[in-house]
């Protein structure tokens, strides 16, 4: 039986461009509020290393408080954050998530946290009525030598990487869905600010 408990690290991933916003998401903000500061206050609570993937990392300076690491395989998309928040983590497994979700449930980290710490999976991805959501998955540094061979071929489909994976998949709490809203477009992030959660 296995009694090694984990250790978990956390990671923001902010590759993405904002084609549709007109900027990029890292520089998102929500009623006077940076959204990555508003998932930094969540990740705090439950994360000692928190680590950020970006490209442009002069606009996310967070005062030498917080790693900001570029991609180590450019162009590679979420996969490619993924490995590269694996690679640079000090921790066994990583929690994942995007830049542009601007409201996280603590209850749904945590219940993600216990199962993720009994290491009887690669990967503990939550679900919802639109499908799993890979970018609020916790991910061990066990998947890396797959990882990289997904990525060396190029096939880069997070969903199709996942199945491939001995990877629990955790339903979502009717009140914890709102974790999995991202802004993509002006009219998300309108409707992000009409719903104003804290």
């Amino acid at each position: 039986m296995n009694t090694k408990e984990f250790t978990i690290g956390a990671a923001i991933l902010s590759g993405g461009r904002g084609r549709r916003l007109g900027y990029p998401k890292e520089l998102l903000s929500l009623n006077g509020r940076r959204v990555i500061d508003r998932i930094l206050r969540v990740l705090r609570l439950f994360f000692s290393e928190i680590n950020i993937v970006s490209n442009s990392p002069l606009s996310l300076d967070q005062g030498g408080e917080i790693e900001i690491f570029p991609d180590l395989i450019p162009g590679r998309g979420p996969l490619g954050g993924i490995y590269t928040g694996l690679k640079k983590s000090s921790r066994d497994q990583v929690f994942f998530f995007g830049c542009d979700m601007p409201f996280l449930q603590p209850g749904l980290i945590e219940r993600q946290i216990a199962i993720a710490r009994t290491g009887q999976f690669d990967s503990v991805i939550p679900s919802g009525p639109k499908g799993i959501e890979p970018l609020h998955g916790i991910y061990s540094r066990s998947i890396l030598p797959e990882l990289e061979e997904v990525l060396r071929r190029k096939k880069l489909s997070i969903h199709q990487f996942c199945s491939r994976l001995n990877t629990c998949y955790l339903p979502a709490e009717p009140d914890e869905l709102v974790s999995f809203f991202n802004i993509n477009t002006p009219e998300d992030l309108a409707e992000a600010r009409r719903l104003d959660l804290p």
